[in-house]
This record gives C-alpha cells, sequence and structure tokens, in this order.
C-alpha cells in the first residue's frame, strides 16, 4: 500500500502540478511544504525556498481518516466533532497538503516549460470576463485535482491488486 500511495501521490503531482516528487525513484515518502502559505502564492514565479520536508503519505492517512469519520457523522454535530483533536489533526493534514501542492506549484511556475499537463491549461484559464485565474483560484484548483487525483488513483490501484490477489 505504501507504494501505491507513492506512485499515486506522485503520478498526480506530475499531471495536477507540473512535477512528480519523485517519491517512487527517491525510495522514501519526502515532499517539500511552504511554510508560509500566503507568502508563497504571491511569490509565484520565484524560486521557493522556506519549505521543510513531510511525509505525504502520512498526511493523506490523516486526512483519509477525518474525511471518512466526518462522511458519517451527522451535518449537525459535525461542528462539535471538528473540535476533537483527532479530527483537528484531519484539518491540519488538509492544510498541510495544500502547502505541498503550493510548493510543487511556486518550484514549476519558477521554471515554466511547455508542458501537456492540467496546470497549463488552468494557466491558459479564464475567468467569465476573460480575465486568467488569479493566483487563489490558480491554487485551488491545482490543489483539488491534485488530492482527488491521489485518492482516485491510490483507490484504484488498490482495488486492482486487491481483485488481483482475490482472483489469485
Amino acid at each position: 500500500n505504501y507504494w501505491r500511495l507513492s506512485y499515486a501521490s506522485s503520478y498526480s503531482g506530475d499531471l495536477a502540478l507540473g512535477s512528480s516528487f519523485g517519491m517512487v525513484a527517491a525510495g522514501k515518502d519526502v515532499a517539500p511544504m511552504v511554510k508560509d502559505e500566503k507568502a508563497s502564492i504571491a511569490s509565484y514565479g520565484n524560486e521557493v525556498t522556506d519549505v521543510e520536508d513531510v511525509s505525504v503519505i502520512e498526511l493523506f492517512k490523516q486526512r483519509g481518516k477525518v474525511c471518512s469519520s466526518l462522511g458519517v457523522i451527522s451535518p449537525s454535530w459535525r461542528p462539535i466533532a471538528k473540535k476533537l483533536p483527532s479530527i483537528s489533526s484531519g484539518k491540519d493534514a488538509k492544510e498541510s497538503l495544500a502547502r505541498v501542492a503550493i510548493a510543487a506549484m511556486g518550484k514549476r511556475l519558477s521554471m515554466p516549460v511547455e508542458r501537456a499537463d492540467i496546470l497549463t491549461k488552468l494557466l491558459q484559464g479564464k475567468d467569465a470576463p476573460g480575465n486568467p485565474l488569479s493566483a487563489e483560484e490558480l491554487t485551488a484548483e491545482s490543489v483539488t485535482l491534485f488530492v482527488a487525483g491521489s485518492d482516485t488513483i491510490s483507490r484504484s490501484a488498490n482495488v486492482t491488486f486487491f481483485m488481483h490477489d482475490f482472483e489469485n
């Protein structure tokens, strides 16, 4: 499962953020995360320097536990549940995953290259009046695609391996 999560995160990062985290090639689950989200978004296009390394798989695990827990709790109880320590750690993991994505985007935007990926399409995108997406909109879309892509790839791989093992 560890390698499937590593592959899913790296591959999703490559598609949604413009560069792989290289976790499979490096043989370890480490990716840079920006320390200051707002300052990093404001400095898109410049080299990202204020980062720390984090375990992306641990962040996805924490986020997954919280999402599945909140998914079965009545909506009226969710505000109370979010105050519980185990649930708030998942919120922190969600914010940390966003900061991992921001670091990857900052790296990519500091060295623009022509690629056929989702980030390139988002950079070419326009809103209804025809203005380019703001840095915040670009970030929100990219983070959503990164997390959704990682979840989808990881779960698909898990089901595939489960079915293979089950049939054999």
